[in-house]
């Protein structure tokens, strides 16, 4: 969940910032190391300054390494603040659920404190890769947004009010997981929000994917644990809504994160960079992309049978949150993530 909103991110914004050209006829110098773009001397007839491809992927990869640690900090938050609770009652290793939840670490019998420290060494994790991307872009204020991240890991289900307890979850895991993940990713690689022409659109509509199967992973999980949440007076949203119509919602936010990634294939119209003769294999003059014909052909229907098969794992896990199959579906539900960040990857690095 956590690598979904950074694929998505890095993949969006990589045409304009490694193919992309800047400035005409002016110059381009290389990019320093550190410190981000700095303002190009118009005057000068200088350009934009031309971003390494070494530069590029390993900011891309800090990005991953705090939204991962994060998530992880998240699971041994929830796993600590429920435990010491008492709301997870029954979730130890040696019972059975009969719903299909998976057992918990400190209602298991593990020592809360180690289930604190290593969420603490996740944050510490997230926050070193977190530095270093500031290091390597200039860009301060993403130590707020991340932050801010930290302190949502938190209050999900720590402290006197958690989020989680108030009917918040979902709306912090599509936040969180989604917009801010994504569109974070594209201001530290693009150089920040108003730079290279500023931020398309279509990025920060991108990132509803990653949001939207964030929050239904959740509804997944709080949908199975209604009952059991009703019982210790964890207000969830699904307990709020009923199981009924906490599952119509589900299905309509899991028909949104199927329907973007369509409509982002369908606006590109890739079909029409193909020579329709034979299978399709060859690729016109005309396409958009620099790669060779036979690479663009095999990703373009790749793309195809992603595409199709995102509909069957979305209309699958569906239908197994009506049925109660809540082990299927939470499967079904991170296969449909991890589809549509990739399928999203490939139509904006061949578009």
């Amino acid at each position: 969940m956590g690598a979904s909103p950074v694929v998505i991110g890095a993949a969006s914004v990589w045409p304009r910032v490694m193919r992309g050209v800047w400035g005409g006829q002016m110059s381009h110098s290389p990019c320093p190391v550190t410190g981000g773009r700095p303002v190009p001397n118009i005057a000068a007839g200088e350009g934009v300054c031309i971003t390494s491809t070494a530069w590029f992927l390993t900011v891309a990869v800090l990005c991953l390494v705090v939204a991962i640690g994060l998530q992880v900090a998240s699971n041994f938050f929830n796993d600590y603040a429920d435990g010491v609770r008492g709301t997870d009652e029954g979730r130890a290793a040696r019972d059975v659920s009969p719903v299909g939840a998976p057992s918990r670490l400190v209602a298991s019998g593990t020592n809360p404190r180690s289930v604190l420290r290593a969420a603490l060494s996740a944050v510490a994790v997230a926050v070193m890769a977190g530095v270093a991307v500031v290091v390597l872009t200039g860009h301060v204020v993403l130590l707020v947004v991340g932050a801010l991240s930290a302190i949502m890991a938190w209050k999900y289900s720590g402290g006197r009010r958690p989020w989680s307890h108030r009917g918040w979850g979902e709306g912090m895991a599509f936040l969180f997981y989604g917009p801010i993940a994504c569109v974070g990713t594209q201001w530290a690689l693009m150089g920040g929000l108003g730079s290279l022409g500023g931020l398309d659109p279509s990025n920060v509509i991108l990132s509803i994917v990653p949001g939207c199967c964030a929050a239904c992973l959740m509804m997944v999980n709080n949908l199975r644990d209604c009952e059991s949440d009703k019982a210790v007076g964890k207000r969830t949203l699904m307990v709020r809504m009923g199981r009924r119509h906490g599952s119509v919602l589900f299905a309509v936010v899991m028909a949104v994160a199927v329907a973007i990634p369509l409509l982002f294939f369908q606006s590109f119209e890739l079909w029409t960079q193909l020579e329709w003769t034979g299978f399709g294999v060859a690729s016109s003059d005309a396409r958009l992309c620099d790669a060779p014909s036979v690479t663009f052909a095999v990703c373009f229907w790749l793309v195809v049978v992603l595409l199709c098969g995102l509909v069957v794992l979305a209309a699958g896990c569906i239908r197994a949150v009506w049925r109660e199959r809540w082990p299927r579906a939470f499967r079904l539900c991170a296969g449909v993530s991890a589809m549509s960040s990739l399928i999203v990857a490939l139509c904006a690095l061949f578009a």
